[in-house]
């Protein structure tokens, strides 16, 4: 049996949630500017998101695509 470590870096997820997400596309807002922001960019429809429940998740893929700096 092979025990996997999970850590929290953001640079090794593939999937972000809302707040986490914006806070890396949106990083010289605060973190409820760059939510609510974020939040009517996904509501127009310009982002491909993936819902499981309530929450709202970004791929790591899309955010690169939106200019994320994540390597």
């Amino acid at each position: 049996m092979k025990i996997v470590e999970i850590t929290s870096d953001q640079t090794s997820k593939i999937m972000y949630s809302m707040s986490e997400a914006s806070v890396i596309i949106f990083p010289e807002l605060s973190e409820r500017a760059a939510y609510m922001r974020f939040r009517r960019i996904v509501e127009h429809g310009n982002i491909e998101i993936h819902k499981a429940g309530k929450k709202t998740y970004i791929s790591k893929e899309e955010l690169k695509r939106l200019g994320a700096n994540l390597n």
